[in-house]
């Protein structure tokens, strides 16, 4: 779980708090009966989460979003190929991509399968492909982290070759920080601004545990939880997030 400054362990250190916390009678008093409590572990947690950060969100598009603030909405909706542990000095860890290899300046990730996007669209790697010649074309954002990657190729549906300009042996942690788009959103989208920009800028479509269920700019945002993420939720997850 990840998100700069590890928002989705906060959220998962938070929910846990919570439902602990009622479980042993804390919250008793709303007159919640035991069986209630239950489905509440079951389900996730229902009270929302509300993040009060102390900048307003400047932009959820992946490949512009360049702050803290921003990272707490694109880095939960949209996966990178690689994450990290919030413990363990950072260690790299699969996430869209399942293992990588690296011979001289060119890098081979296979890609996880029966991923989708969050309006069903499947994940292969057209979309990392995509995804990379559009941060390149707006140059914004945490696109210098992979700037060294000079081509990506796509030999089969899941796997992606990435050549750089000279050995780059830091590329998979620089990865943990880019959430691949969907290619269809890309294209689809593109006459909506620059490189799809005026799309991006006010909805967002990832593979990641978080929907992005409405965005208010500088005011607002709120995020559910995708039930359908291929990863592992934690025990107590929350189910709604509001940053504002």
């Amino acid at each position: 779980m990840r998100a700069n400054s590890h928002f989705k362990a906060l959220l998962t250190v938070c929910a846990s708090a919570c439902l602990l916390a009622t479980a042993s009678g804390v919250a008793g008093a709303s007159g919640r009966s035991s069986a209630s409590r239950h489905s509440a572990a079951k389900t996730g947690v229902t009270t929302p989460f509300v993040l009060a950060t102390a900048a307003v969100v400047t932009s959820i598009d992946p490949a512009v979003a360049d702050v803290n603030q921003d990272f707490t909405i694109t880095q939960n909706v949209y996966d990178p190929l690689v994450t990290y542990t919030a413990t363990d000095a950072g260690k790299l860890l699969p996430a869209l991509a399942t293992s990588w290899t690296s011979t001289g300046n060119t890098w081979t990730f296979q890609l996880r399968k029966g991923v989708k996007f969050q309006d069903g669209q499947p994940f292969t790697s057209a979309d990392v492909s995509a995804t990379f010649a559009r941060m390149k074309a707006i140059n914004e954002g945490v696109y210098y982290m992979v700037s060294d990657v000079t081509k990506v190729g796509t030999p089969s549906k899941y796997t992606v070759t990435m050549t750089t300009s000279q050995p780059t042996p830091f590329l998979p942690a620089n990865l943990t920080k880019l959430g691949i788009e969907s290619a269809y959103d890309i294209h689809h989208y593109a006459s909506d601004g620059h490189n799809a920009e005026g799309w991006f800028g006010s909805h967002a479509n990832g593979t990641g545990p978080y929907k992005l269920e409405s965005y208010t700019p500088g005011v607002k945002a709120v995020l559910t939880r995708n039930k359908s993420w291929w990863g592992k939720w934690p025990k107590y997850p929350v189910n709604r997030v509001v940053d504002e």
